[in-house]
């Protein structure tokens, strides 16, 4: 009976020593199959990462192109801007030629004061008789969309509308802005009211374009070429 119990326990140690070895091999095997895994899952992660970054690093190239671009942009609008406003000034100040008919047309003497706008109070401005003037031939302009209406009964005119005052007046649709001396007398108008003025800031712009391009483009080597951080 003893020497069966004693079978009986030492069958039992080794089927317990069995079942231990088995348990380690199942647990090295589900260590190694988690940590294969984990390690796929990583790789993958690392090659999704490196491939994202890889677009992004090409999208953010287009920041300094493209800015550089728009800067030689501008430097093709700067000279057409410049080039527009010499024609426009050699054109203010070219040899007169007279007007091809003798029709009523409007003329803009000059800028009145306020206080001198009634008629009684510049009598001595108010040329009788025949002259000659040489001017500058004004076109029509569109209203401003916040500018007043204007107001022909009250005499109010607040943009060149030559058709609407050409109709009021009853003359040619023609506008002269006449040339005078620089100090008219006391009482007159002040002549020489056209002004050459267009906007030019595309020089601003193109320093400002290519300022950026040369700013991108750096932190662009420095992050993506020398693996720098960018602060």
């Amino acid at each position: 009976m003893s020497t069966m119990l004693k079978s009986l326990c030492k069958l039992s140690r080794l089927c317990n020593l069995g079942l231990s070895a088995a348990n380690k091999n199942v647990y090295k095997n589900t260590f190694r199959y988690n940590t294969n895994i984990t390690n796929i899952i990583k790789s993958r992660n690392v090659k999704s990462k490196k491939e994202s970054l890889e677009v992004l690093k090409w999208i953010l190239l287009m920041i300094p192109v493209t800015s550089f671009g728009l800067g030689c942009w501008q430097v093709y609008r700067l000279k057409w801007k410049l080039e527009l406003i010499d024609i426009m000034q050699a054109k203010s100040n070219s040899v007169p030629k007279p007007l091809p008919d003798k029709k009523v047309i409007l003329i803009n003497r000059g800028w009145v004061p306020t206080k001198l706008k009634p008629k009684g109070k510049r009598e001595a401005s108010m040329i009788k008789g025949e002259v000659e003037l040489v001017g500058v031939v004004r076109l029509s302009e569109k209203r401003a969309p916040f500018m007043p209406k204007n107001n022909p009964e009250k005499g109010a005119w607040y943009c060149r509308d030559l058709e609407q005052m050409s109709q009021y007046l009853n003359c040619a649709p023609v506008w002269l802005d006449v040339r005078g001396i620089d100090d008219p007398p006391e009482g007159w108008p002040i002549p020489n009211q056209t002004r050459v003025t267009l906007r030019n800031e595309h020089l601003s712009y193109l320093v400002t374009w290519y300022l950026l391009s040369a700013f991108t483009a750096a932190m662009w080597h420095r992050y993506f070429i020398r693996k720098l951080a960018l602060i």
